[in-house]
């Protein structure tokens, strides 16, 4: 049976809640408006209710939803008599008697649910609502775009354009009025700072003052929209949205190499690419019909995700993560929806099951990278990069100094060569000659003296990391190893990857293995070097099985393949000499295994090796890339590009260390190193000289081997099954059900030319009929402008989301950028250009009692400016910024040993870059995730480690502190010193207007100039008196200062120059 209850409210609460008006103006109508289901009642529902009588099956309580109207569970049933609600009757309406209760037993949300009872007014909504007929709507955002009809409005001189209209319109409502006009240097600098990110510069300010032309401010718009710097500007949220870092996140957070996505995102702005274009390209730009490289570089924001390389993580595990973060951050950005909500169970809230979910993870789980990525690099699928302006730039710059670099070293060789053949000859007259053919030797010896030979540094074992040169080629020793042996100079080898020799062994070419071993009987199989790839047996190995020595070379697994093992075991624990010939053959009977110099029997396992192909797998010694380590002392590796015959074999035993390294035929590499042993030992500075080309070459390397990793799909027929996890536990699939690619049904369907790939997906996202991404994107671009979007929750826009303060200027203005190509350009300047945005911000009293956070917009923005926009508006200012677009990540000032706290076994130090790269613009700082920017996350730089639409905006002293004494603000105030001390002016106080005018665009107030005056006699009698302290400040930063100042002058001015970068007016944007 209904119970009943009769519920008074007070006339006061009734009036209040429906009365459209903010404040009390007396020339304004008051009426109560209809209650409005999306904006008055979703809320409190989504809110209030349901968490347990929402889409979330699993929680339902009482087989009740009141996220949906009708059905056996909608919120207008009819149960055992008793109905939810009752359109026109909220004292029948169950619902209502809930809400509305004192029965601690009766009253809903319940206690336990830790969920707070309805408010007073909120219950007066629900009755009326109920009273008025409970009209109901679908949540605002999953309803088409309107085409919104623009108000007419009675002040029509503030009118520029419809968003004038709709605003207006609003606050005559109200009975507000818009705030006049700022002034042109407040709205030049409001101006660049949202454009560019950067204060304008005394000539562009000179010259909007001057110009008294109608459109005057129209082209100040678009020469900030047309400079370069307006790409960098908008590609900063958008790096924050894509969580873009140059480190890898997890475990080592290692570093990776993206950087040429981000500059493919600022050359996208500056080109004003249209933003489905932009979208479709980052999204699926690989499924595109003939995918260009940048058309593919784009979909590198899907790879921007944190990965492991950790040894104990279940590689599985992680590759589901990586997916659940690709779709939570597309749909965030593109949709404004919580998706990643749906992963363990049916969203709480909006109206995606977790079925639906998986639906949507289809499309990115067949995706073809692994779970288990690189600590070191950028990990597979990758693409290499040929074309990017930078990139061109340095290799010229590098090569040329390469040129200079062997120039050099030719001469100092050619000047010492007499001396250098004549100390040789005296000391290697009786070395025995290695077989010719010596491709590469590796010693694994420990640092020896050799005779009358000097010490020389390249005989090290390897360490992890460390760097020699064999035949030519930087040799990257990625590996570890244990102690040397002392007596027999050998080296335990764990596990040395020489992954950067081309071309060791291919199948059809003839190749010598030889080395000396100490062999301790193991039971398992294990690896004593190989060239093999890292997931399977293909490649070659030579190995050691059940004690007997083994070699095998595989092209397909268990199909096309060699193996050929020894009949005898090898010496238990004594040192032994082995040698392997391969005649390239391709056949077992091409193998020969010898022992101590003679020929061993052996057995063909398989023998059906057939077509030649190249082995470009990484060289390994001590192991392959996955069993187990021999762990067995080894030296003298030589490799030799022929089939040796058995009586060089024979002699090989016999070659010592000095005969392999110095003798004749002997590798030419490490002539060069006896040469700089000789240079060495005669004190000739030569080192010098190499360093040069070592500083060099490696950069150079580096950016000809450039590369950034991408999105691919598996192959059709490899390509992974989708299944929906238990709990989103990734190793708890449904395989009962197969899930394929879709989307929600509360969204507007897929089309029929929509593929099921990724592809489709994003062409579905940047459909017309898509309710949300045009709202949403047109929402954040208001936010950057406003500080807050039209909608203040911009990554939520489902039922947790707000209600839209001007819902038809967010569907105009959705409208207006879907319908004119998505074009981002002409949609930033309509709201630039509008008598909105060029309201002065000042706030009135009245204002901050009738709309503190500006909701209505009566006056202009104002608030604090992101951290990177502060510290390159002081390096600007101050001269110091450079205009260099583009390009690598850099390193400039932090506190030291940051790094050091989250580097896995000290393997990544930061070393601060000098030089012009300090200079840089914040958006090129290198983003470690693990250790953020320090001076950028005291501003609320996000880590980046997830998608970012929003950042959070604080005022706090850490940041005066920041600002006032990190290295880079106190260098940026010592060169503005510069600048004021000698184009400031004759006078003092023109010097002081200069300051204020380069920073504020403004000149000083009296007040101002009277108070820094003051400031400066003070100051400068201090660093008269004291010299040391003027000389300590002016040291600060990496560059020179200009030594012809006088110093206590220069250091009184810097204080000052400070002082105006730390004025609240400088620190934010008004």
């Amino acid at each position: 049976m209904l119970k009943t209850k009769t519920f008074l409210l007070p006339l006061s609460l009734i009036v209040a809640s429906g009365c459209a008006l903010v404040g009390n103006d007396s020339k304004v109508e008051k009426k109560i408006a209809k209650v409005n289901f999306n904006k008055d009642i979703r809320p409190i529902l989504s809110d209030k209710c349901f968490h347990c009588h929402g889409p979330d099956e699993e929680e339902r309580k009482g087989d009740l939803r009141l996220d949906i109207p009708d059905g056996p569970e909608g919120a207008f049933r009819v149960l055992d008599g008793i109905a939810s609600i009752i359109p026109g009757n909220p004292e029948e309406s169950e619902v209502f008697y809930r809400i509305s209760t004192d029965d601690s037993d009766d009253i809903m949300p319940p206690k336990k649910s830790h969920k707070a009872a309805l408010t007073a007014e909120e219950i007066a909504l629900f009755k009326r609502w109920i009273e008025e007929g409970a009209t109901w709507s679908k949540h605002w955002a999953f309803e088409p775009i309107k085409t919104v009809k623009v108000p007419e409005v009675d002040d029509q001189d503030k009118v520029e354009n419809p968003i004038d209209n709709f605003i207006l319109s609003r606050l005559e409502q109200e009975g507000l009025e818009a705030s006049d006009e700022a002034s042109k240097e407040k709205l030049i600098r409001r101006l660049s700072y949202d454009l560019n990110g950067l204060p304008p510069s005394l000539e562009e300010v000179k010259n909007l003052l001057e110009d008294d032309s109608d459109n005057s401010y129209e082209k100040v718009v678009d020469k900030f929209l047309a400079k370069p710097a307006y790409g960098e500007r908008m590609a900063l949220p958008w790096l924050d949205m894509a969580r873009y870092g140059d480190s890898s996140v997890y475990h080592a957070d290692g570093p990776r190499t993206m950087w040429p996505w981000r500059d493919w995102v600022i050359d996208a702005y500056n080109k004003n690419m249209p933003f489905d274009q932009f979208s479709i390209e980052q999204i699926a730009g690989d499924h595109l019909p003939n995918a260009t490289t940048n058309q593919k570089v784009a979909t590198a924001f899907l790879r921007n995700n944190g990965t492991t390389d950790e040894g104990g993580a279940f590689p599985e595990e992680y590759r589901v993560e990586y997916t659940v973060d690709r779709l939570s951050t597309v749909s965030k950005i593109w949709l404004g929806l919580t998706t990643e909500c749906a992963q363990c169970h049916d969203h709480k809230y909006d109206p995606i099951t977790q079925k639906e979910f998986f639906e949507m993870y289809a499309f990115f789980n067949v995706a073809a990278d692994k779970g288990m990525q690189s600590r070191n690099g950028n990990a597979a699928p990758t693409i290499p990069i040929h074309d990017n302006p930078y990139q061109k730039k340095m290799i010229g710059e590098l090569q040329a100094k390469l040129s200079t670099a062997d120039k050099n070293i030719e001469k100092f060789h050619k000047d010492h060569q007499a001396a250098f053949n004549q100390w040789l000859a005296q000391n290697s007259n009786q070395l025995k000659a290695a077989p010719a053919g010596l491709k590469h030797f590796f010693p694994l010896r420990s640092r020896e003296q050799v005779d009358n030979f000097a010490q020389l540094a390249f005989m090290e074992a390897p360490k992890n990391h460390n760097i020699r040169v064999v035949n030519g080629i930087d040799e990257k020793i990625d590996g570890k190893t244990k102690k040397p042996i002392a007596k027999t100079q050998a080296t335990i080898l764990r596990h040395a990857m020489y992954n950067s020799i081309p071309k060791i062994f291919d199948s059809n070419q003839a190749s010598t293995l030889s080395f000396h071993l100490k062999y301790a009987p193991q039971k398992e199989k294990h690896t004593i070097l190989g060239q093999a790839q890292q997931h399977n047996a293909q490649g070659l190995e030579l190995y050691v099985n059940d004690n007997k020595l083994g070699f095998s070379y595989v092209r397909i697994p268990n199909k096309e393949r060699l193996f050929v093992e020894a009949e005898q075991e090898l010496l238990h624990n004594k040192w032994q000499h082995i040698t392997v010939t391969y005649d390239g053959s391709q056949k077992a009977s091409g193998v020969k295994m010898y022992l101590n110099g003679q020929l061993i029997k052996q057995k063909t396992i398989h023998d059906s090796l057939k077509p030649q192909f190249t082995n470009n797998h990484p060289f390994m010694i001590g192991r392959r890339h996955t069993g187990k380590n021999t762990n067995n002392p080894i030296t003298l590796l030589q490799i030799y590009d022929r089939a040796l015959a058995p009586n060089e074999i024979a002699n090989l035993a016999s070659l010592s260390y000095k005969d392999l390294a110095f003798g004749k035929n002997a590798n030419p590499n490490f002539t060069m190193n006896l040469k700089n042993a000789f240079y060495q030992k005669n004190k000739l500075n030569f080192k010098p000289l190499l360093t040069q080309r070592h500083v060099t070459l490696k950069p150079l390397n580096d950016f000809k081997n450039l590369n950034v990793m991408i999105m691919q799909d598996q192959p059709k027929a490899q390509a992974r099954k989708t299944y929906i996890l238990d709990r989103g536990a990734y190793d708890q699939p449904k395989k009962d059900l197969e899930i394929f690619p879709n989307t929600p049904k509360a969204l507007p369907t897929m089309k029929t030319n929509h593929g099921k790939n990724r592809l489709g997906f994003a062409q579905w996202i940047m459909d017309k009929d898509n309710t949300l991404t045009a709202r949403v994107t047109v929402n954040r671009y208001w936010m950057m402008l406003f500080g807050k979007g039209l909608v203040s929750t911009s990554s939520d826009f489902g039922n947790q989301g707000s209600w839209p303060t001007h819902p038809e200027l967010l569907d105009w203005l959705a409208t207006d950028f879907r319908d004119n190509g998505w074009n981002v350009k002409r949609t930033i300047k309509q709201i630039v250009m509008s008598k909105t945005y060029r309201q002065d911000s000042a706030v009135t009293e009245e204002l901050l009692k009738r709309d503190r956070q500006n909701k209505l917009y009566a006056r202009g923005p104002r608030f604090r400016l992101a951290g990177e926009h502060i510290r390159d508006s002081a390096l600007q200012v101050g001269g110091l910024l450079s205009p260099q677009i583009g390009g690598e990540s850099v390193k400039p000032y932090q506190p030291s040993g940051l790094w050091n706290e989250v580097s896995l076994l000290g393997n990544v130090r930061f070393v601060q870059d000098k030089g012009e790269k300090n200079y840089r613009k914040s958006i090129y700082t290198y983003y470690k995730r693990s250790s953020p920017i320090p001076n950028m996350s005291t501003f609320d730089a996000p880590s980046r480690e997830k998608c970012t639409i929003e950042r959070s905006r604080t005022n706090t002293p850490l940041q005066a502190l920041v600002t006032l004494n990190d290295p880079i603000f106190v260098e940026a105030a010592r060169f503005f010193a510069e600048r004021i001390i000698k184009e400031g002016g004759k006078n003092f106080d023109d010097k002081i207007h200069y300051a204020f005018k380069s920073s504020l665009a403004v000149d000083a107030e009296p007040y101002q100039v009277t108070h820094v005056k003051a400031f400066y006699k003070r100051r400068l009698a201090e660093f008269q008196k004291d010299p040391k302290l003027a000389d300590a400040l002016l040291s600060i930063g990496d560059s020179e200062r200009d030594k012809t100042l006088d110093p206590a002058e220069h250091a009184s001015w810097t204080l000052i120059a400070q002082l105006v970068l730390n004025l609240d007016e400088n620190l934010n944007k008004e």
